[in-house]
């Protein structure tokens, strides 16, 4: 009973204190008078003490309670001092403290809520799981005794024990037992109810303080599984991405795992609340860290993976493992989708939770498989890097066997690396970091080289290129000029009366008459001529267009993205109509020399004599019919001057985009991109410039069938010069080029000559408008010449007696002759031509791209 009374003394002392220190003093102080108080008590009965002791404590608190200003109080606490310093034993200081406690009426309710020393409640709510209705982390409040029965002291039939009994125990062990499990599996019994739809739980005050912290611990596992129960309830039988129904299958199977360790637990003889809650303190750790995942769902499935995987690298043990576990179910799917695209080209999730997504409205191949780097994990070694090798090998898997049908190749690509994955690996979810960077690297080279095997030798890839360049381009002059020159007299005619036969006639007899016909059959069939929508024009020069077919190839996903075709077309007809008017003034120039070297062969040689005459007496008079010559003669030069000087600025236009732009662009972006620095081989082209080509040793092996493994592990590699580019390169390549032919400055329409305030393309279409304009007259000037040296030479041979009768007929045609002169001479060069190119040339001159083409013209 000894200990029994020394515990009551303790409680005694500590609310006799309480009641009598200010709360400004605070607990700490408090604790400190009232472990000092008890320590002189024990000490006094127990050892004799003398009054000394006590007048040590009284001396010691004196100061706090004048300086509080409370006297009567000091007057007070000084007389139970005293009081309890003359008690001879244990006993009579009980007796005196609980007398005292009796009179001073404490209720440890108010007490307590006056110091702000416990909570007002003892529910355990939602808001603790949550960790919503604080800043500070979210924790279970413990549970103290509510009320103090102050009639029970007063009761002079109570005893001491009897009175202390219902606060010192509490509810039985065995109670709690038998209970405990059914609230922890989240069902209600008779002492423990969940309210709120199962989001809180009071604990009864008849629990022990020290059984309430325990238990606000343990029932927080019911109500963390009681809401992920729901959670998985309320989503079975929902369609959700397969990261999301993977999580939840792995949830289900945790629940169901604490479910039957609970079980468990229960089942074990001589359990007791400390050793139940020692057992299941890991899964209250576990069922955290599961809720705190299942509030992330609404993350995306690339950003959940990355958020578990981070985790499972977390430094406590019990919770890297258990994110591990998850790690390791959740994303299986995950590591079979990036198994089947890189092994099959096959995406098994089209959702958003994967890097790659097939774009289903788009037609080309580059457009359909999307890549997104945004989205990929960050369990994937050399994230970013990595990530666009997969989606590569997956492109050029689809590539390979859907529009290639190179079948036989990548199943045997497929049986060769499933023996890697799966039998020496176990597939990639068990793969260290470094063997699946090689892995990945050694398929990624591996399809590389064989995807330019078929893009180049099969498909001919830069072939197709160079006849783009040769034949829409105009870079194969005779055969532009063979084709004008053959569908002249067809292209005159309206075009309404134009046919697709009498146009592949024009170009068969082109292609057979000039260097195309060295072309491979194969190069040559894929030429076709045809008319352009009638709205283009009324002739057939302006509704024919060349086309270079490939749309039944592979390749056309490479060559005809975005559309390159249009941009082609668009090109063709620019250039050729630069072709045409270079040829019309070939032919305009042919006719004039023609024209002197036959009609004004006798006119030219009087001329000549004129000119000396002129030159050996500056004062001579020349008769009307020297006059008539000289001036026949001077009008022809005019002509021939204007022509010359439209010819050269055309001839100059044309080179300059012939060679400094598109065969430059070609050479830069095209065949240094596409082949190594030392090519082995090479041809030349018209321009007699040097272009490697696909080495004579590749070809004979590609022929020989000899590359249908080549690029498998362990395979002998065919030795080629050219660089290996994937799908994506090629593209770019190819879009570089033809947008640098495109957006050059004589070109785009958006360029803007800095002196005329003109676009470039536009003063050149001027140019070639006053040229169409000049072959037209001077077409009428040559044959108003041919008549007027005819009726001249006519006149000359007849009778004296008829002299004259042609005079009327030389006026009209002088006439006209001097009109057209005029017209071509004054209209067309002088006040149109000569100031159009001046400002030309100062645009030129001022761009420093152009100034070197200025200079030139």
């Amino acid at each position: 009973m000894v200990l029994d009374r020394e515990q009551l003394i303790k409680v005694y002392c500590r609310r006799l204190v309480s009641s009598m220190i200010p709360a400004e003093f605070g607990d700490e102080y408090a604790e400190s008078l009232t472990a000092e108080l008890i320590s002189q008590l024990l000490s006094r009965t127990s050892t004799g003490a003398t009054q000394g002791d006590t007048n040590q404590i009284s001396d010691h608190v004196k100061q706090y309670f004048l300086s509080d200003n409370a006297p009567e109080k000091w007057v007070r606490f000084q007389s139970i001092l005293n009081t309890l310093a003359r008690a001879r034993s244990i006993d009579q200081i009980c007796s005196y403290l609980r007398f005292m406690c009796c009179l001073q009426g404490i209720s440890l309710r108010e007490n307590h809520q006056s110091r702000s020393r416990l909570p007002k409640s003892n529910l355990i709510e939602k808001n603790a799981i949550d960790g919503t209705s604080s800043s500070k982390p979210a924790s279970f409040q413990k549970f103290s005794r509510s009320t103090f029965d102050r009639a029970e002291f007063m009761d002079g039939n109570t005893t001491l024990h009897q009175s202390i009994l219902p606060y010192y125990e509490s509810v039985p062990d065995e109670a709690l037992l038998t209970y405990l499990p059914y609230s922890l599996l989240g069902l209600d019994t008779k002492l423990l109810q969940y309210q709120q739809d199962g989001t809180m739980m009071e604990i009864p005050s008849s629990i022990n303080n020290s059984y309430s912290g325990i238990l606000h611990n343990m029932l927080e596992s019911s109500l963390i599984y009681m809401r992920l129960k729901r959670l998985v309830e309320d989503n079975r039988g929902k369609k959700r991405s397969a990261i999301t129904s993977s999580f939840m299958r792995s949830l289900e199977t945790e629940l169901e795992l604490y479910s039957n360790h609970i079980n468990a637990c229960m089942s074990k003889p001589g359990s007791s609340i400390l050793v139940l809650y020692n057992h299941i303190f890991p899964k209250i750790l576990e069922l955290r860290l599961i809720y705190s995942l299942s509030n992330d769902l609404g993350m995306k499935g690339y950003d959940f993976l990355s958020r578990l995987y981070t985790i499972s690298k977390f430094g406590d043990k019990t919770i890297s493992v258990l994110a591990g576990k998850f790690f390791s179910v959740i994303s299986k799917g995950y590591y079979e989708t990036l198994e089947s695209w890189i092994l099959k080209g096959e995406l098994l999730d089209n959702s958003e939770d994967f890097f790659i997504q097939f774009d289903v409205d788009a037609n080309n191949i580059n457009d359909i498989i999307q890549f997104y780097p945004d989205r990929v994990p960050e369990f994937i070694p050399m994230k970013t890097e990595t990530a666009f090798k997969c989606y590569q090998i997956g492109k050029i898997l689809i590539f390979l066997s859907k529009y290639c049908k190179e079948l036989s190749w990548t199943n045997e690509y497929y049986a060769k690396y499933s023996e890697i994955f799966f039998h020496r690996n176990k597939g990639l979810q068990f793969m260290t970091k470094s063997t699946l960077l090689n892995l990945v690297e050694s398929q990624y080279q591996a399809l590389l080289s064989y995807f330019t095997v078929v893009v180049y030798e099969k498909y001919h890839f830069f072939e197709h290129l160079k006849n783009f360049k040769n034949f829409l381009l105009t870079g194969s002059n005779d055969f532009i000029e063979s084709l004008i020159e053959n569908g002249t007299p067809l292209l005159n005619e309206p075009s309404n009366t134009l046919t697709p036969s009498q146009l592949s006639k024009i170009l068969i007899q082109s292609i057979n008459s000039s260097s195309a016909l060295n072309n491979e059959e194969e190069f040559k069939n894929r030429l076709d001529a045809r008319i352009l929508d009638l709205s283009h024009g009324n002739i057939g020069w302006e509704v024919f267009t060349l086309e270079y077919k490939i749309t039944d190839l592979p390749v056309d996903h490479i060559l005809n993205y975005n559309n390159a075709a249009l941009e082609y077309l668009k090109l063709f007809n620019f250039l050729w109509k630069m072709k045409h008017f270079s040829v019309l003034l070939g032919s305009s120039f042919v006719d004039s020399c023609n024209l002197r070297k036959t009609d004004l062969r006798k006119f030219n040689q009087r001329f000549v004599k004129i000119k000396r005459k002129m030159k050996a007496d500056p004062d001579v008079r020349l008769n009307l019919r020297e006059k008539k010559v000289a001036w026949l003669m001077k009008s022809c030069n005019s002509v021939n001057l204007v022509r010359h000087e439209l010819t050269n600025l055309l001839n100059k236009l044309l080179k300059h985009l012939s060679f400094d732009v598109i065969e430059d662009k070609f050479q830069k972006l095209i065949v240094q991109k596409l082949f190594s620095s030392d090519p082995g081989s090479v041809t030349k082209i018209d321009s007699g410039q040097e272009v490697p080509v696909l080495n004579d040793s590749f070809f004979s092996k590609i022929r020989n069938g000899s590359n249908l493994l080549a690029a498998l592990p362990d395979a002998s590699k065919i030795a080629h010069n050219v660089n290996d580019l994937t799908f994506d390169e090629l593209i770019s390549t190819h879009q570089e080029f033809l947008e640098g032919v495109i957006s050059f400055k004589l070109l785009n329409e958006s360029k803007i000559g800095p002196v005329s305030g003109v676009s470039f393309v536009y003063q050149i279409y001027h140019f070639l408008e006053l040229i169409f304009s000049f072959v037209k007259s001077a077409e009428s000037f040559t044959h108003s010449v041919v008549d007027y040296v005819s009726i001249a030479n006519i006149e000359e041979n007849i009778a004296s007696n008829e002299v004259g009768s042609f005079d009327d007929d030389l006026n009209e045609l002088e006439f006209i002759i001097s009109k057209l002169s005029s017209r071509i001479y004054n209209e067309l060069y002088s006040s149109d031509f000569k100031p159009h190119k001046e400002r030309f040339v100062r645009d030129l001159r001022s761009d420093i791209d152009l100034k070197d083409l200025g200079r030139l013209i």
